[in-house]
């Protein structure tokens, strides 16, 4: 997204501001061969987005391609907590195979 175009972008040049950013965007993008190229929304996007051409055309279908969210932090617990439950039955069970009772 631009936004974070701007962000990235602020050691290299200070753009004023984001109109600006999208301005030299649009010339980038004007240049014959051009050297970016604009990426429509996808689903659950809120800007559009852009890609370089500076190593040739590239596939819109893989650049365009929806980052895939990670799963949430609650599944994650779930399974440490199933896994600390099977570790403690796995303890049960060798401490009377062995006889020791902690």
């Amino acid at each position: 997204p631009a936004y974070e175009l701007l962000a990235r972008s602020e050691r290299m040049a200070r753009l004023p501001s984001i109109d600006e950013l999208r301005s030299n965007l649009d010339l980038l993008i004007g240049r014959k061969p051009p050297l970016v190229q604009q990426i429509d929304r996808g689903p659950g996007q809120r800007e559009d987005r852009y890609v370089h051409l500076l190593g040739g055309p590239v596939q819109l279908s893989a650049a365009a391609a929806p980052l895939q969210a990670p799963s949430p932090a609650s599944d994650l617990e779930a399974r440490v907590h199933a896994l600390e439950e099977e570790v403690a039955q796995m303890r049960a069970r060798i401490d009377a195979l062995t006889g020791d009772g902690r």
